[in-house]
């Protein structure tokens, strides 16, 4: 159920960013950038991802935007040190357990551009879609290898600048909230009764990007 609701959402969404680019064929506008993103219940890090959509007209744009933010972590233990004739220290770890831990969001963008700074503007942004959290653990020493897959609607609201590079290139920073629950369903192995894990990525991020289009 979870994943056909992703993959409708997924669908709708892209069927809406290409009817936007046929209609607005020569306002098409992408962006790259990067983020600091601090979820509620994961710890902060990096994201890197973009957005590709079309201008309505001077002020208003839409599109869809996604980031890609990984997190790893590995508890690990020095064995030995071996030094080399050279004098070079060489250790030896050994890895116990190591999660890897994505979050990837999928959002329907809105912006609102308000022109008024020195070769730039400002503007607001509102997002509505679907979020996945994939974890994934490794346990060397007791050889258990899982994957668990969470997912939830999500929305962002944020806003920034932008200032101008070219006539059809600008430098934004931005500041945002994302809001947001995933889960995953399980089973009660005793009573089965519906039970899940919730995961809350709500929080703070910052964006730094390139804005390429008609500006």
């Amino acid at each position: 159920m979870k994943r056909m609701v992703l993959l409708a959402c997924m669908s709708i969404l892209i069927v809406f960013l290409l009817v936007s680019s046929v209609a607005l064929a020569g306002n098409k506008h992408y962006t790259i950038r990067a983020s600091y993103f601090t979820p509620s219940d994961a710890k902060a890090g990096f994201a890197f991802g973009g957005s590709v959509g079309a201008w309505v007209d001077e002020a208003v744009q839409i599109g869809i935007g996604t980031d890609f933010f990984f997190k790893n972590y590995r508890k690990e233990s020095k064995v030995a040190d071996d030094v080399a004739p050279d004098g070079t220290v060489i250790s030896t770890i050994r890895t116990e357990v190591e999660y890897n831990t994505y979050i990837i969001p999928l959002m329907l963008e809105l912006t609102l551009n308000f022109p008024g700074l020195w070769k730039g503007s400002i503007f607001g942004q509102g997002g509505l879609g679907y979020e996945l959290l994939i974890n994934k653990e490794q346990n060397y020493a007791s050889k258990v290898k899982e994957t668990r897959l969470y997912g939830g609607f999500a929305w962002q609201v944020g806003g920034g600048a932008s200032f101008k590079l070219g006539s059809d290139s600008a430098l934004f920073v931005q500041g945002y909230y994302n809001g947001g629950k995933v889960r995953r369903k399980l089973k009660d192995p005793l009573e089965e009764l519906p039970v899940s894990e919730e995961v809350n990525l709500s929080g703070l991020g910052v964006r730094v990007g390139l804005s390429l289009g008609p500006l």
